[in-house]
């Protein structure tokens, strides 16, 4: 970080105050241009007892601008509120409350498929991707297993997916499920905070168990990508099927060969913890002092006139 807090590094907390602070500003604008502070009583009551009323003090003209202290009040109280923030210095220690497992399909039909290596090399660019947060390996095909318990380094991934063939896993089937539980496992026993798991399979095998396993990670506030392979055996079936854990629970999907980074994945590590119960630990929310400063006009509205 640099010294002064340049624009560029503030980010927003709660945006969605920002509303708030434009509609203060229309209600001051608005008032502002009500016929002198009087609204429609200029227009209700007879012009010459209005001007006697005047003379006797009951009424003064031009008081508008006695709107100037509370539309200031609640324009900086809901820019305040909006959450202006630094990240801290010391954000990077807690990156670890942010990680990635990857579940990758093992099965006979993705072996058998075409696009194996293809999910191989998928499986290592998002390890990639994925860093510098911890990242986990799951592979699964009749029963799951823990490949790699979390790790920093996507060389140690990538070494390992290396080596991955068909016979890595003995057990026949496909169950999805079974991988979506392990990872969920590997979250809660990591104390993961803003875990995302990211799903490499052709769909064979996904049913009522993984819909539900994968509704019990959206419950438990963690992030589904799924990365779809082509099916060999029945490619609109494997679609119809992901798409199903998708309107679960998913976040985001992508196909073989994209390029492109999905977006879950792509998000800053600070960004998706700022959405938990511990973004404190990343931000210096500079909300609190703005309040100091947004709530200091309201000592002229206590003014007392001699």
């Amino acid at each position: 970080m640099t010294d002064g807090w340049p624009l560029s590094e503030l980010s927003l907390l709660r945006p969605e105050w920002l509303l708030a602070l434009v509609g203060v500003l229309l209600f001051g604008l608005l008032a502002r241009n009500r016929n002198a502070g009087l609204g429609g009583w200029r227009r209700a009551v007879d012009p010459h007892l209005m001007r006697a009323l005047e003379r006797l003090g009951h009424i003064q003209f031009g008081h508008t601008r006695r709107l100037t202290a509370p539309v200031l009040i609640g324009a900086g109280v809901a820019a305040s509120l909006s959450g202006p923030a630094i990240e801290r210095e010391d954000a990077a220690a807690w990156r670890n409350l942010d990680g990635v497992v990857i579940v990758l399909d093992v099965s006979r039909s993705m072996v058998e498929g075409g696009f194996f290596q293809e999910a191989l090399i998928t499986a290592q660019r998002l390890a990639a991707n994925a860093a510098p947060r911890p990242t986990g390996l799951i592979l699964f095909a009749g029963d799951a297993y823990r490949a790699s318990a979390f790790t920093i380094d996507p060389d140690a991934l990538a070494s390992l997916l290396v080596a991955i063939d068909g016979d890595t896993v003995p057990d026949i089937g496909s169950r999805p499920e079974r991988g979506l539980e392990l990872a969920r496992g590997m979250l809660a026993t990591a104390d993961i905070v803003a875990g995302e798991v990211v799903l490499i399979s052709d769909g064979e095998g996904v049913g009522v168990d993984a819909v539900r396993q994968s509704t019990s990670l959206a419950r438990e506030g963690r992030r589904l990508t799924i990365v779809q392979v082509p099916n060999g055996r029945d490619p609109t079936d494997g679609r119809a099927a992901l798409a199903g854990l998708l309107r679960v629970a998913g976040s985001s999907a992508s196909a073989l060969g994209d390029t492109a980074t999905p977006p879950a994945l792509a998000n800053d590590s600070a960004e998706r913890l700022a959405e938990s119960p511990y973004a404190s630990l990343i931000w210096r929310d500079l909300g609190r002092y703005g309040l100091i400063f947004a709530l200091a006009p309201t000592l002229f509205l206590f003014r007392r006139r001699l």
